[in-house]
């Protein structure tokens, strides 16, 4: 999450963390009007073997190399 990007705050709350413990939560929200596109690429590298470990049934498959 960045201003850089077009995030903007969009208030906050007290949320329970843990049993006796509350946190302030800082609610973001970004507008597609307000959406700076990065001049980077994302690039992804194991999607494939961490998908693989995350979905049901998973232990069936395995990913292609």
């Amino acid at each position: 999450m960045s201003r850089r990007l077009g995030y903007a705050l969009n208030g906050t709350a007290q949320v329970k963390a843990r049993q006796g413990e509350v946190q302030l939560q800082q609610n973001v929200l970004l507008m597609r009007e307000d959406f700076v596109q990065p001049a980077w690429t994302v690039q992804v590298q194991g999607a494939p073997a961490a998908t693989a470990g995350l979905t049901p049934g998973a232990k069936d498959r395995r990913p292609e190399p």
